[in-house]
């Protein structure tokens, strides 16, 4: 169970980016939902020296019409991203106890994952906070229903995020070589 609760932690940051292999389609419901937070925010994804920002509001409304409008549409064409496949990955939705993963994020273990995904996911420019960032974004997305989705994860971001795609894809592969890539 504790596997299949880090696993989930770990798709709700590793899905942000697009960077796991397939999942199978769901519904826009949490996506919908993950609407109502502060849209405004912005996701930098950066790729060695160069950084391409976007909004969630951007996101959302692409997770919710299929239709990438400005600057999502950008980075989708610089990152050769097929459209359905991360639109079915950011509106999937995982099933999670909020007790149970709360105890797990505040665990040795949750820290310790938490801190690695840091490393690719953090406060716009700092890194010090992004364990805080990325729990809180986890746990107030389970908050209502224990449903996660990647796009409510995004948007229940405290602040501008960056998303560092090398460190994610590195971490990617580290946690398909101990979890199997029929995980990841």
């Amino acid at each position: 169970m504790v596997k299949s609760v880090l696993m989930s932690m770990a798709f709700s940051v590793l899905l942000l980016s697009g960077c796991v292999k397939s999942q199978p389609d769901a519904s826009t419901t949490a996506a919908s939902s993950a609407g109502a937070q502060d849209n405004s925010k912005r996701i930098t994804f950066i790729v060695g020296p160069l950084a391409r920002s976007v909004t969630v509001a951007q996101v959302n409304s692409f997770v919710q019409t299929g239709d990438p409008n400005g600057e999502v549409a950008g980075l989708l064409r610089t990152g050769k991203v097929p459209l359905e496949k991360l639109r079915g990955q950011l509106s999937k939705s995982y099933e999670l106890d909020l007790i149970q993963m709360d105890k797990i994020l505040n665990s040795s273990i949750g820290i310790a994952l938490l801190t690695r995904l840091g490393e690719a996911v953090h406060p716009h420019k700092s890194k010090e906070t992004s364990v805080q960032a990325v729990r809180s974004a986890i746990i107030l997305s389970l908050v209502q229903d224990n449903q996660l989705s990647p796009m409510e994860v995004l948007s229940n971001l405290p602040v501008d995020m960056d998303v560092e795609v090398l460190q994610i894809l590195k971490l990617r592969d580290e946690l398909s070589s101990v979890f199997g890539s029929a995980v990841l």
